[in-house]
């Protein structure tokens, strides 16, 4: 009988261990579910949960590591965008969404051969993308070196993947590999879709490094990279931008007329003058490639429209010096020569250490123009 009772006794200890325990693990997070306490994604599902976008299971749980559909994802996707299309009374609960979806050209026509499969990282990527109305950077193409398998991106993926991962929606995983074809998990979905409607909540990668520079084309009217066959002149033109940067100063590049140009103005309100109207104190041209109709190749352009002006004396000499320091002397000397006279009138055309340099200033004129050669090779 006491052998009985000590047993009954280590029993109900068992039973009310396991039950402890039980509660203690299953704890409910902030967001009511009892698996989401410790994920790491816990915030992003609180939000899109509270968003009423996506819900959990009738046993209490979020389930974050599992597989997600493509007509599931499809369904939090509309419903985040505060578009929720309801289901049918009969027939394939996600009729509607996969229609919705279709008719806004989130999905196009031939690329799911069955929404009930699980839906890929890239797939997500290509329907969020085409969900956005984004400004996308003119070095976008820069960002990819940035993840290691974009080169194995199948061309299809390739544009949405950058897009989705330059605007912080979608982050690589472990050693920069964004897993297009790898299968996305409910908190992998979640999070990506938070990102997606609050721009607070992204994680936008670092700004590349890179040599190139890119700048507003006129033709385009967008900022496209700058192209030349000759580096030295980018580097030139990242000095200029240096220089001139805290300044008044209108960038313009054409890219039919291979040529980079600065102006600068005496202040901002003249720089927003009109255009026929707003007078500019310096010009400075970098033209990119050679013209075959021109005789010779002088990238260089530079010419101050009033030797009377400080400000613009400055910009100038310093302007001048970054690009052609060999002459440095030799250009000032005509500049002062210009600014104690102005119908001084003079031409210089040497050749100073292996580059030519034109300098002309005019009688009556506070004008002094130059143009130079490239750096011997």
């Amino acid at each position: 009988m006491k052998r009985s009772f000590s047993k009954l006794i280590l029993i109900i200890l068992i039973i009310a261990w396991f039950r402890s325990s039980t509660a203690i693990a299953a704890d409910p997070g902030a967001d009511g579910f009892i698996d989401t306490a410790a994920h790491w994604a816990k915030d992003y599902i609180s939000c899109l949960t509270g968003n009423g976008a996506i819900k959990g299971f009738t046993d209490g749980t979020f389930r974050p590591n599992d597989m997600i559909t493509r007509a599931e994802f499809t369904a939090i996707l509309l419903r985040a965008l505060k578009n929720d299309v309801g289901q049918p009374k009969e027939g394939k609960w996600y009729t509607y969404y996969i229609t919705e979806a279709t008719n806004r050209k989130y999905i196009l026509s031939g690329e799911f051969d069955s929404v009930e499969k699980n839906i890929t990282r890239g797939e997500m990527a290509r329907m969020i993308v085409r969900t956005m109305d984004e400004v996308y950077p003119g070095n976008m193409d820069d960002y990819a070196s940035q993840l290691s398998d974009y080169g194995k991106t199948p061309v299809e993926y390739k544009e949405f993947a950058l897009k989705a991962y330059v605007k912080g929606i979608i982050t690589g995983r472990p050693g920069g590999v964004f897993a297009y074809g790898e299968q996305a998990s409910r908190a992998e979905a979640t999070t990506m879709l938070v990102r997606l409607i609050d721009a607070g909540k992204r994680a936008v990668p670092a700004e590349p490094v890179s040599d190139d520079v890119y700048m507003y084309e006129l033709d385009e009217k967008k900022e496209i990279k700058v192209g030349t066959s000759h580096p030295e002149l980018i580097v030139q033109i990242k000095n200029a931008i240096e220089i001139l940067k805290d300044y008044a100063t209108d960038i313009y590049y054409s890219k039919d007329g291979n040529v980079v140009q600065f102006y600068l103005f005496k202040d901002v309100e003249e720089l927003q003058k009109n255009i026929l109207e707003r007078v500019p104190i310096l010009k400075y041209s970098v033209f990119t490639e050679y013209d075959p109709r021109s005789e010779g190749y002088r990238p260089y352009s530079l010419t101050l429209f009033d030797t009377k002006s400080t400000f613009g004396q400055d910009k100038f000499k310093a302007m001048a010096k970054e690009i052609f320091p060999e002459g440095y002397d030799k250009i000032l000397k005509e500049l002062q020569n210009k600014i104690k006279d102005t119908n001084y009138q003079g031409r210089v055309w040497e050749r100073i250490n292996g580059r030519e340099i034109r300098i002309f200033t005019f009688a009556g004129t506070n004008q002094i123009s130059m143009y130079m050669e490239l750096k011997d090779k």
